[in-house]
């Protein structure tokens, strides 16, 4: 009887292991979803808002802002926000021609050989950019003219 309690206890000891490792584990999972969805909210909203909510939180966790301070600061940075996406939205249309005309002035200078391996380039280069868009990954937002060429592989 003494090696059946022995077992029991060795089987019981076993299982605490076990139930604590697995909390760990689903602790971790839960943290780590949590973790993607809260990225993916912020990258889904663009990188404007979400620089400007990394820097009211760093702003509070580092300035013991008052709930005045804050409130006026979430105005300012707001406004900032706001009149960036404007200035922004001016300009593209001009930095989209500039590039268009660009372009057409680096394969007016190609070879028709050249002319050719540049334009893949290009396409290559707006296929990567889409792929990295659909998984998530911060870059121009649509619309925003590319910057030039990939380099050759």
């Amino acid at each position: 009887m003494a090696g059946l309690t022995k077992k029991r206890k060795v089987v019981a000891a076993a299982m605490m292991a076990g139930l604590f490792l697995l909390g760990g584990v689903t602790g971790a999972a839960a943290m780590r979803t949590y973790q993607q969805r809260q990225l993916k909210d912020q990258l889904e909203k663009g990188p404007g808002p979400a620089r400007a909510r990394m820097r009211l939180r760093a702003m509070r966790r580092f300035l013991d802002l008052t709930a005045e301070q804050e409130s006026q600061l979430q105005t300012i940075v707001d406004e900032a926000e706001t009149k960036h996406r404007e200035l922004f939205e001016e300009c593209g249309p001009g930095l989209k021609e500039l590039r268009e005309d660009t372009e057409a002035k680096i394969e007016a200078l190609l070879t028709e050989e050249q002319r050719a391996t540049y334009k893949k380039l290009i396409e290559r280069r707006h296929e990567r950019r889409g792929r990295k868009r659909r998984r998530g990954h911060r870059g121009p937002r649509s619309g925003t003219p590319p910057d030039g060429p990939p380099p050759p592989r």
